[in-house]
């Protein structure tokens, strides 16, 4: 019994040793790492809430902003037709949010003559797939119409700004925000997205020419990020993409999935 005693004071008293020893980490040489902006942001709160000060590190810009660049992708599907990649984007996004199996089985249940495009979707030729869900048919009657209604409305004349606006209200895109942690940042980009587009729309001449320019305006606001990891004080937590990450160090690392 004296040994078993023994045994068990000499393991913790080096337990303790051992504890005394972990070195408390500044904020400084933490680093959290997130998929998307959406889930950082709402790290920096819980970081906040703890009294710990975090910041995000390469946020990219206005229009390379997740809400805006899903509320972009009608005029970029609308300006290439015949293209598949800027259709399977607006499908995706959550705009539609429509799942990789549903688009599999549109791309899958068409015939070899019918392009995968817009084009093809807006003339009838590419048709809704079979799924036997009631949501997806319901998704998909949504989609043909706004979409419809968007491209009439440019075609008509109608300034971009105004046409994108009347579509994004009529799909109630905003409200899929209102749940989010910190969507107020959304809701605000949202709110400015008319008189920034208006903006562009201003300086160019037809809609190819506006989605060209907002290409750029979108490669330039992900490659210049907002905050900078050099711009960043000491005493922060810094919060960055996974893929922002790449060739940087930290004593700690949080990897959020």
């Amino acid at each position: 019994l004296e040994a078993i005693i023994e045994t068990r004071v000499s393991a913790r008293a080096k337990t303790q040793r051992e504890r005394s020893m972990i070195k408390p980490f500044d904020a400084a040489e933490i680093a959290c790492l997130v998929r998307g902006w959406s889930l950082g942001k709402t790290m920096r709160a819980v970081f906040n809430e703890a009294d710990v000060n975090a910041v995000l590190v390469g946020e990219t810009g206005f229009f390379a902003s997740p809400e805006i660049s899903a509320a972009l992708s009608p005029l970029f599907a609308i300006a290439e037709p015949d293209n598949p990649g800027p259709l399977l984007t607006l499908l995706r996004s959550p705009l539609f949010g429509f799942s990789d199996d549903f688009i599999a089985l549109l791309a899958l249940d068409k015939d070899d003559k019918t392009p995968l495009s817009l084009g093809a979707l807006l003339d009838g030729s590419l048709k809704r797939p079979e799924t036997g869900d009631a949501l997806d048919a319901l998704s998909w009657d949504c989609f043909s119409r706004s979409i419809s209604a968007l491209r009439d409305s440019i075609n008509g004349g109608v300034p971009v700004y105004e046409a994108l606006d009347v579509c994004l209200a009529d799909l109630r895109y905003a409200a899929a925000y209102l749940s989010e942690p910190l969507g107020a940042d959304a809701l605000a980009n949202l709110s400015a997205l008319p008189e920034r587009l208006a903006d562009v729309e201003s300086s160019v001449s037809g809609l190819d020419a506006l989605v060209r320019e907002l290409k750029v305006l979108v490669e330039k606001d992900d490659e210049t990020p907002k905050t900078p990891i050099a711009s960043v004080s000491d005493d922060a937590v810094k919060i960055m993409t996974q893929h922002g990450s790449k060739g940087l160090e930290f004593a700690v690392v949080i990897s959020m999935n």
